[in-house]
C-alpha cells in the first residue's frame, strides 16, 4: 500500500489504519473507516471515472493510475517533476457495480470515485480549478482503450468533477464508504492513495 505524498497530511495513520481493517460487517467498521478517509482531507475535489465495458480490478487500477498521472501532467506541466512541483494528492475507492442487466461478474465491474486534494497549481476559484481539472482528467480518460484497443474504454458521460466546498468532505467521505459492508470489501483492494506514480 503507497502512502499519500501531501506535504501537510501525516501519513503513519493510514498504515496504521488500515492494517486493522479486513472485512466490515459491523457498522462501528464503518463509522471508522469514513473517519479515516475523512482525515485524509480536507479535499477540494470529487471525481469519478467509470468504464463503458467490463474489465478487472487489474486493469481498473491501471487505468486509474495512467489517468492520473495524465491529468497531473496536464495540470502541472510536462517537466513537473524535475521542476521541483509537488504531485496532486487524494484517495481514490475502487466500486463494483453492474454494467450489464446479464454481466458474467458476481460483484460487476469497477469503477472509481477520487477524493482529490486542493493544489497550488489549481486557480484559486474553485469553479475554475474544477474545469481545469475536469478538462484534464477528461483529456486524460479519453485515451484509454479497451483490453482489444479498437474502443475507448471511457465513454463521455464516463467522467465527472465536482468542486467540494468547505466543511463538505465529510459527506464525500460516507459516500465513498456506502459499500463497506460488503463481504468482499477489504481497505487493502479497495483504496488508493493518488501521487506522484499515479496510485
Amino acid at each position: 500500500m503507497k502512502k499519500i505524498v501531501d506535504y501537510n497530511i501525516p501519513t503513519h495513520i493510514y498504515e496504521e489504519e488500515a492494517n486493522k481493517f479486513g472485512h466490515h460487517p459491523r457498522w462501528d467498521d464503518y463509522v471508522q473507516i469514513r473517519k479515516v478517509l475523512d482525515g485524509c482531507g480536507p479535499y477540494g475535489f470529487f471525481l469519478t471515472l467509470t468504464f463503458q465495458y467490463e474489465i478487472s480490478d487489474e486493469e481498473g487500477q491501471q487505468a486509474i493510475a495512467k489517468v492520473w498521472r495524465r491529468t497531473m501532467k496536464k495540470v502541472l506541466g510536462r517537466r513537473w517533476i524535475k521542476k521541483g512541483v509537488n504531485p496532486m494528492t487524494g484517495i481514490a475507492v475502487m466500486e463494483k457495480a453492474q454494467i450489464f442487466d446479464r454481466s458474467s461478474r458476481e460483484f460487476g465491474s469497477c469503477h472509481y470515485h477520487l477524493l482529490v486534494h486542493d493544489h497550488p497549481s489549481l486557480p484559486r476559484d474553485a469553479l475554475a480549478a474544477a474545469a481545469k481539472l475536469f478538462l484534464a482528467f477528461t483529456d486524460a480518460a479519453k485515451q484509454l482503450t479497451a483490453p482489444n484497443r479498437r474502443r475507448q474504454l471511457v465513454s463521455k458521460h464516463g467522467v465527472n468533477v465536482i468542486a467540494i466546498g468547505s466543511g463538505e468532505s465529510p459527506a464525500f467521505c460516507k459516500y465513498v464508504a456506502k459499500e463497506v459492508g460488503l463481504k468482499n470489501w477489504r481497505w487493502d483492494d479497495r483504496v488508493f492513495y493518488l501521487g506522484k506514480d499515479g496510485i
